[in-house]
């Protein structure tokens, strides 16, 4: 009974610590939804819809360009901070590695519109995304090396805040002045410009901190070939975890349209709500377990915590999608768009299914189990697309994301038992 009194200040503290990471995290976000709204009203359903699949594209060739390099910055920035050629080298390094991706990423992205796309997307759009690939690759770079040394606000603030927050002021001046957006070209083209004032704001926030670019290539040489063995292996989970999110979009936009699309992104944008939970879990918790295991102990507990605490979270949104979802999406949408009110249901659920789990695959990342995590998700990525392409075609908007969820939960199944092996054999290895 006293350990229960004592659990409930604890779990209501840590409550109220995730809220205010939770809103942290959401102010560029709801920038996002806002810009998602205005676009939706402004633009007929298949623009829209092209807009969603031409975003949901990047979003996923975006993290193949940068290769990993966040995360190398997130590693060994602090390492660097006393020697500035290697500073200057990485910054090098990593931009040479993200213009070669994204002229593979470019090529993969015509390959895949001239097979699947050509109906839905026009060549503008393509090409849009193609630009917006290293732009977004190039920040979230700059983004990672501010956050390894100690700044992530500042890291992320500048995409957050001005990759959506631009094109929404742009759009919201142009509705005062009573002219129309007719078009998703247009739409992408302020986000281009977006995320490339975003950049040169990172940038120039990095070299302020000793991290601008050298011309020294023989180093830069030197330390990505070092580094690219790491690298790959990142590249593939943070892709692979991006198209898992997506890939109901992107199935549902080739079966169905551009129509289809559009309402499961509106959808989409929504239920991400429920992913602001999760995320402030992965900033609050990922310090305590990463060092647990550092320290040979078993980081279960500590996830456990997060899990009460995160669908503490996510469960009144879910109940809250099940009596008002339609009502709120037709009144922020507009009309039709309460069609996906089962969707927008399941989405979330996705939420609470990752969280019920005990969030393995954060687990895994920060306990050296990257490769077994990505094993996992390549046997989630096929069971997506068996279950979503099945489910879509009879079923449409629903059968997508009822395909998803079912996935979902297959994936969560597999990757907390992977998780757990993990572990099980470090406690062993240490024990012996």
């Amino acid at each position: 009974m006293l350990y229960a009194r004592l659990q409930i200040p604890f779990l209501m503290r840590a409550i109220i610590s995730q809220l205010g990471l939770v809103a942290q995290i959401s102010g560029g976000s709801l920038l996002a939804l806002g810009l998602n709204l205005v676009l939706a009203r402004s633009l007929s359903l298949a623009e829209y819809g092209s807009y969603m699949l031409a975003m949901s594209i990047a979003s996923i060739t975006c993290w193949g360009a940068l290769c990993g390099y966040d995360v190398l910055a997130s590693r060994h920035v602090q390492e660097w901070k006393d020697a500035p050629r290697i500073r200057g080298a990485f910054v090098l390094a990593g931009h040479s590695m993200i213009v070669m991706a994204s002229l593979a990423m470019a090529a993969i992205t015509w390959s895949v519109w001239f097979i699947l796309y050509r109906q839905v997307l026009s060549p503008e759009l393509v090409a849009l995304i193609c630009l917006l690939t290293p732009l977004l690759a190039s920040t979230r770079f700059f983004a990672g090396i501010l956050t390894g040394l100690g700044y992530p606000q500042a890291g992320h603030a500048p995409e957050r805040f001005l990759r959506d927050g631009l094109p929404l002021a742009v759009l919201l001046i142009l509705s005062l002045l009573g002219m129309r957006l007719g078009s998703s070209v247009f739409a992408l083209l302020l986000v281009c410009c977006g995320a490339g004032v975003a950049m040169v704001v990172t940038a120039l926030l990095a070299r302020q901190m000793g991290y601008g670019v050298s011309a020294d290539w023989a180093a830069a040489k030197a330390l990505r070939i070092r580094l690219q063995s790491v690298a790959f292996w990142l590249t593939l989970l943070a892709t692979g975890q991006l198209l898992l999110s997506r890939l109901g979009l992107l199935i549902l936009g080739y079966i169905s349209g551009a129509d289809a699309a559009g309402l499961y992104g509106a959808v989409l944008t929504v239920s991400e709500i429920g992913g602001f939970p999760a995320l402030a879990t992965s900033l609050l918790y990922a310090p305590a377990i990463a060092k647990a295991y550092r320290q040979g102990e078993s980081p279960v507990a500590i996830l456990r915590q997060a899990r009460r605490v995160t669908l503490a979270l996510i469960l009144p949104l879910v109940a809250a999608s099940l009596f008002i979802g339609g009502d709120a999406l037709r009144t922020a949408f507009g009309e039709g768009y309460d069609a996906g009110h089962f969707a927008l249901t399941a989405l979330l659920l996705v939420h609470v299914v990752r969280a019920a789990a005990l969030f393995p695959q954060l687990a895994l990342s920060l306990t050296n189990g990257e490769k077994t995590a990505l094993y996992s998700l390549g046997i989630g990525l096929v069971i997506e697309v068996m279950f979503v392409s099945a489910l879509a075609l009879p079923f449409g908007l629903t059968g997508a994301a009822l395909g998803t969820l079912l996935s979902s939960i297959a994936l969560q199944g597999l990757l907390h038992r992977a998780m757990s092996r993990h572990l099980l054999q470090r406690s062993n290895f240490l024990s012996a």
